[in-house]
């Protein structure tokens, strides 16, 4: 972008130079102080410096597109794009014709010290993320001090903003798919060695490349890292970001005990991100803390039915919740998350068996009517589901052997006679073994304690995969039987 080192001209004579010499003759003086190693001079002659060529610096962030006046730092602006917080973003072309995205620093920022380190280190992330060569982020080109600015590759995808406003999200196969190629990057940039968190993903941060073909051919790219830390960074960022809904809570204050240096910051605007392409409603600030969140949320989300694998919409409802924890340390890390997604996607294509087997059970307890309003443990991969008449189910995965086992139990306590009771069970329990062996259910154990019943039965993950309506048909069957044996 620059020349060689030249002779810096006088305050009063560069300042009746054109803006773009200008820029040029203070970049390559300002590149001469930058790069001592000396911090505390580098920075006092730095402050010094622009204090002297203040009204030059001030004329350096002219820019426009006007034909003859849009040179910028040896490019040509062609047209402004976007403003944030931070800056705004034009498209230009190089020398050679290929097409950029040129971010400049806000003038009003210039002087707010946590907005340039910002900008700085997210020019930095940047830098760092497109020497590792790692894809599905923006890619670095170049980068100048005054005005502060930015060069990246141009991308010619849409946001993920555009594409929910015109409402091509609506599919699971769709939502999955950017789900599953965010969390990866993300994931992909926490693993280096100077471990690249974003601290600031939301939808109009990622676009989609593309978005124009199948979603097998959707490239998920990551923009905006002003928020960014990395190794080596020098402080905290200044929160500042337009989004507040999407921000951790540690953030935005409050929160003194949880670090922003965490990857789990990461794990919430992710969450937040699938909330907004799920309903196309941009979370609030805290919403996470409202009373009604979590049940509101499984509500919303069982209004988006998929028929291929039913429990979809509530393993995604369950995703979000567990991602946007209050505390960090409860949230899902971000292999956490990929992990769930690609089994969701795994089962929605029917293409092999899932990582994450639960995501069997919890189908089987979905399709099973009888289990209508189960609870669902995370910590041991079961559905369980309490009758009030004392009749308890339980779906538990049994990853080792690659199973789900079902268990039915049930003692009375009442004072009805016993061999009334024991009538009915002879005659209803070999009912509900006949209801399952008929089907891909086997192994099923029946014993009779004192006054009741359990049953247990297995199911192999495959036969599940390959029949999960028959099998949960299977179960409601013989629930049937176990409802009227212990309906006294």
């Amino acid at each position: 972008m620059l020349g060689a080192p030249q002779v810096l001209p006088a305050p009063e004579d560069l300042v009746k130079e054109s803006e773009e010499t200008i820029r040029i003759a203070l970049n390559l003086e300002a590149k001469l102080i930058l790069g001592q190693t000396d911090i505390k001079k580098r920075d006092l002659e730095y402050i010094e410096f622009l204090t002297r060529y203040g009204r030059a610096v001030h004329r350096s962030w002219y820019a426009s597109t006007v034909t003859d006046e849009n040179k910028f730092l040896g490019y040509h602006l062609t047209q402004e794009v976007a403003g944030g917080a931070f800056g705004t973003v034009f498209k230009a072309y190089d020398k050679d014709g290929g097409e950029v995205a040129i971010k400049i620093l806000k003038t009003d920022n210039f002087r707010k010290s946590g907005f340039l380190k910002n900008f700085r280190r997210g020019v930095n992330s940047l830098r760092i993320l497109t020497e590792r060569d790692l894809d599905g982020v923006i890619k670095f080109i170049d980068a100048a001090e005054i005005p502060p600015t930015l060069v990246m590759n141009w991308t010619d995808g849409r946001s993920l903003t555009e594409l929910v406003e015109s409402r091509l999200m609506r599919g699971w196969p769709e939502r999955l798919t950017v789900g599953s190629k965010l969390a990866q990057t993300i994931r992909t940039c926490h693993a280096l060695p100077e471990r690249v968190l974003h601290r600031d993903i939301r939808p109009a941060n990622i676009m989609v490349e593309e978005s124009y073909s199948g979603i097998e051919d959707w490239k998920v790219v990551v923009l905006d890292f002003d928020l960014s830390w990395h190794k080596g960074a020098e402080d905290h960022s200044i929160m500042h970001s337009p989004a507040f809904g999407y921000l951790a809570p540690e953030q935005r204050g409050g929160r003194s005990k949880q670090t922003t240096r965490s990857s789990l910051v990461d794990s919430y605007g992710i969450g937040m991100t699938l909330y907004y392409m799920c309903t196309g409603v941009n979370p609030f600030p805290d919403q996470h803390l409202h009373g009604t969140w979590e049940k509101d949320l499984f509500k919303t989300f069982e209004q988006l039915s998929c028929s291929s694998w039913e429990s979809v919409p509530r393993r995604v409802a369950r995703l979000v919740l567990n991602t946007t924890r209050d505390d960090q340390l409860q949230r899902w890390t971000l292999s956490q998350i990929e992990g769930e997604i690609a089994s969701l996607q795994t089962m929605l294509t029917g293409n092999g068996t899932p990582q994450i087997l639960d995501v069997i059970t919890e189908e089987i307890a979905v399709r099973t009517e009888h289990m209508r309003g189960y609870e669902w443990s995370d910590a041991n991969s079961t559905a369980t589901l309490r009758f009030p008449n004392g009749l308890a189910l339980k779906l538990t995965t049994l990853p080792e052997q690659r199973k789900v086992k079902f268990d039915a139990a049930w003692s009375n306590s009442g004072d009805q006679d016993w061999n009334r009771i024991d009538r009915v069970l002879s005659t209803g329990l070999p009912k509900m073994a006949t209801a399952l062996q008929r089907s891909v259910w086997g192994d099923v154990v029946i014993t009779k304690p004192y006054r009741g019943f359990t049953l247990s039965a297995i199911v192999g993950i495959q036969d599940a995969v390959d029949d999960p309506a028959g099998t949960g048909k299977a179960l409601d069957t013989a629930i049937d039987h176990a409802t009227s044996i212990t309906s006294f």
